[in-house]
């Protein structure tokens, strides 16, 4: 199970997703700031997700 609905619900919205164009709201910081990122997470002072990139 889960907490936003049946795995028909997600494949349904990922459908759309894909269709539309959706995008994730990230910030991307390279790996050599990983620990910058981490702070960063910890103070609360990402708005959304941080990804980093190798």
């Amino acid at each position: 199970g889960s907490c936003i609905g049946s795995i028909q619900d997600i494949k349904d919205m990922l459908e759309l997703a894909s269709k539309e164009n959706v995008r994730p709201m990230i910030q991307k910081l390279p790996m050599s700031k990983v620990n910058e990122g981490l702070d960063m997470v910890r103070e609360g002072r990402v708005r959304y997700r941080v990804v980093f990139e190798n």
